[in-house]
């Protein structure tokens, strides 16, 4: 769970002698308190209500100013749980086989993630080319966000009804984009 940083380092970053590798340093976007992550998850399934991270409607006396940075812990899990949905789908779809299906694993992680890291690269650099003042961290948290409705939307649409998996995804997509309008409309 979230907490305080182990070992005396800023923003939850460890010092000493593994303090220089790039895992130390993103290890404070992934201390994460678990209450901010559920709040932050309603938010997203449910968007036309709150923003993510910050705003008018963010409440920072309840939830604390820490709750407010920007985290990688559920966009890497969400990607991370479309990955292998996608792929265990694909290869039920192709007949189950006793070996794994390493291409469809290889081109799901390379959508998904491809995907989560290349759209907020892209709008990062359009902020910066329209003077938008909001972080490279703070965007790709509010896509990586924006997957847990496709990941409700996935699980739903194993529901053997044809009509009720088509209407689950729309839906998880449409609510996944109004995350991206709601939380980055007004950081560009």
């Amino acid at each position: 769970g979230g907490g305080g940083s182990a070992g005396g380092g800023v923003n939850g970053v460890v010092d000493g002698v593994w303090g220089w590798t790039p895992g130390a340093r993103l290890k404070g976007f992934f201390d994460v308190d678990e209450k901010a992550v559920g709040e932050r998850m309603r938010r997203a399934v449910w968007p036309w209500q709150d923003q993510l991270l910050e705003g008018t409607s963010f409440d920072m006396e309840a939830m604390g100013p820490a709750d407010a940075r920007p985290d990688f812990y559920v966009p890497f899990w969400t990607a991370a749980t479309l990955v292998l949905s996608a792929a265990t789908c694909s290869s039920i779809f192709h007949g189950a086989r006793s070996d794994m299906n390493f291409l469809g694993l290889t081109v799901a992680f390379t959508v998904y993630f491809g995907y989560l890291g290349a759209a907020a690269a892209a709008y990062w650099l359009y902020g910066r080319y329209t003077g938008g003042s909001s972080s490279f961290a703070h965007i790709l948290c509010c896509y990586g966000y924006s997957y847990v409705p496709i990941l409700v939307g996935v699980i739903l649409s194993a529901i053997p009804v044809n009509t009720v998996s088509w209407v689950a995804l729309a839906l998880a997509f449409l609510t996944s984009a109004a995350v991206l309008l709601r939380n980055l409309d007004a950081e560009a």
